[in-house]
């Protein structure tokens, strides 16, 4: 029978698969065995049922499979060959929400000793990016002849990024991740059709998700208030440039926004679906995934619910224009 060390050593891997979408959260366990047997039987890797991997691999997340792999030693000069086993579980983690520009590739691993430490460190990164976003906005906005006080407020809103990027890369460097690289965003002008499509999908719904949950964590982690209430103010200015843009494009182009709009909601609710009835991490100070759908159905569909919220989800819901969204 395989069993966990008593202390393993334990390497997380986040791969976010585009945009926001919800991290698979690889872990690697080094194991034990009471009769250990030759390798060679094993192949590669093999499967282990569900059951096993569950009473193996514990759950911070939704499990959704796991397998044992052949470990190698680098440690002895020209030991190459097996020196143990390692179990290896797939659990998908939780979502960092935020605004992430078109064509850039967050698909990078991210790596640290803990998901706790993981998820800040793809927070940081999606902070860190949002900067280029808001910057692009501004000057995309002022190309096409948007108000100034909205050109100023997503100029003000980089600077606003910049700062959270910087909170959390610290809270991500405390807890052990290694700090990721940042991707660069174009600073190219676009059409207003693609500008206002994405505002639709990255500001309206993953922004407003974002502000959502910074909100509930704030509740426990009062220094994470600035946060809420700047991200709470972004989804804000996301609902002004749509409305702008509805009119700027006529009829036809709203429709399409609304479309992607829709088809952005349905993807984020379909993503926390995908969680089951796991837990989301208490450490993180999120809510549990029934109470996060309840959450993101408020903010996303307008949908009031829930009992009564704490003051900074409150001053978030008034942002948001919704009611109770604890």
């Amino acid at each position: 029978m395989l069993h966990r060390f008593k202390a393993p050593l334990v390497v997380v891997t986040t791969f976010l698969t585009a945009g926001c979408a919800c991290p698979t959260v690889r872990t690697v366990i080094p194991l034990s065995e009471a009769q250990p047997r030759d390798l060679g039987w094993m192949g590669s890797e093999r499967e282990l049922p569900l059951e096993e991997c569950k009473r193996l691999c514990g759950s911070t997340g939704k499990l959704t499979g796991c397998r044992v792999h052949p470990m190698r030693s680098g440690e002895q000069p020209g030991n190459s060959g097996p020196t143990g086993r390692a179990l290896v579980c797939d659990q998908i983690s939780s979502c960092p929400g935020g605004r992430a520009p078109s064509e850039v590739d967050l698909s990078a691993p991210l790596r640290g000793p803990s998901h706790e430490a993981v998820f800040w460190a793809a927070v940081a990164r999606m902070e860190a990016v949002s900067v280029g976003s808001f910057l692009r906005l501004a000057r995309e906005l002022a190309a096409h002849g948007a108000p100034v006080a909205m050109i100023h407020r997503a100029a003000r809103a980089a600077e606003e990024e910049r700062r959270h990027a910087q909170l959390t890369a610290r809270l991500a460097a405390q807890l052990g991740a290694e700090l990721p690289e940042v991707p660069e965003v174009s600073l190219e002008v676009r059409e207003l059709d693609a500008v206002a499509l994405e505002n639709e999908v990255e500001g309206c719904v993953r922004e407003r998700w974002s502000a959502a949950i910074v909100g509930h964590q704030a509740a426990g982690a009062p220094h994470l208030a600035p946060i809420a209430r700047d991200e709470a103010e972004h989804a804000q200015l996301s609902q002004q440039v749509s409305s702008w843009a509805r009119s700027a494009l006529g009829a036809a182009g709203a429709r399409r926004l609304t479309s992607a709009g829709d088809e952005a909601r349905e993807q984020l609710l379909a993503e926390l679906a995908a969680r089951g009835d796991a837990a989301f991490e208490r450490g993180l100070g999120l809510p549990t995934a029934e109470r996060a759908h309840d959450l993101a159905l408020a903010v996303l569909r307008g949908r009031a619910g829930g009992a009564r919220p704490s003051p900074w989800l409150a001053a978030t819901g008034r942002l948001l224009d919704v009611g109770h969204v604890a």
